[in-house]
C-alpha cells in the first residue's frame, strides 16, 4: 500500500496546502494528514487559536478532502510522521510518501532521526519528498494568510483559500479573526 504523511499546523490552510495534499491524494492509497491543534501566536502576526480553527476544520475543510485522506488532529504534526516511519519495517509491503517543504523537512528528519531510519530509507519503503510552495504550488503563505486577517483584506484572504473553501470564505475570515458564530 502506498501512503502519504502530511503534517502541518494549516492555520490557515492555503491554496498551496490543498495542493500538497490533492497531489499526496492521487499518488497514494491513503495520505495521513497531521494537522496541529497549538494555537498559532507569534510576535508580530494575527493569532490564530485552535478552538477557532477546530470548527472551520472539522465543518469545513474535512468534507472537502479527497476521500482517500484521514485526518488526526495532533499536539505536533512531526513525532506522528516519524512514528509511522519508524513502524515500517523491511516485510511490509507498504510505501510511505512525506511531503513537506525543505524546512519543515530538516526539523522532521533531522540527522539523528535520519541514522535510525537508514534502513527504511535505503529499502525505499520511504520517500523524502521536498516541495518548494513558491515554485511547486500556489505562491501563498500562511504568514500572508494571517496577515490579511490582520489588516481585514477579506477578498485577498478569500482567494487565497482552496477553490472548495471559497464558498465559506467569510465565515473563515470572521471566524479565524475570533468572532463568535
Amino acid at each position: 500500500m502506498k501512503i502519504g504523511l502530511y503534517g502541518g499546523g494549516f492555520k490557515p490552510l492555503t491554496k498551496g496546502h490543498f495542493e500538497v495534499i490533492q497531489r499526496a491524494s492521487k499518488e497514494n492509497d491513503l495520505v495521513k494528514l497531521y494537522v496541529s491543534t497549538g494555537d498559532r501566536i507569534r510576535k508580530n502576526e494575527h493569532p490564530i487559536f485552535w478552538s477557532d480553527m477546530e470548527q472551520v476544520w472539522k465543518r469545513i475543510i474535512e468534507k472537502s478532502l479527497p476521500k482517500n485522506v484521514q485526518v488526526f488532529y495532533v499536539p505536533a504534526p512531526i513525532k506522528p510522521i516519524v512514528q509511522n516511519a519508524l513502524e515500517l519495517t523491511a516485510d511490509s509491503d507498504d510505501v510511505l510518501t512525506v511531503y513537506a517543504d525543505p524546512e519543515d523537512m530538516d526539523n522532521i528528519f533531522y540527522q539523528k532521526r535520519l541514522e535510525k531510519l537508514r534502513d527504511v530509507i535505503t529499502s525505499k519503503k520511504l520517500n523524502l519528498i521536498k516541495l518548494v510552495r513558491g515554485s511547486d504550488t500556489s505562491n501563498i503563505s500562511g504568514t500572508m494568510m494571517r496577515k490579511f486577517l490582520e489588516l481585514g483584506l477579506k477578498d485577498n484572504f478569500i482567494k487565497s483559500l482552496p477553490a472548495p473553501l471559497r464558498k465559506y470564505g467569510s465565515y473563515i475570515f470572521i471566524k479565524l479573526n475570533g468572532f463568535t458564530d
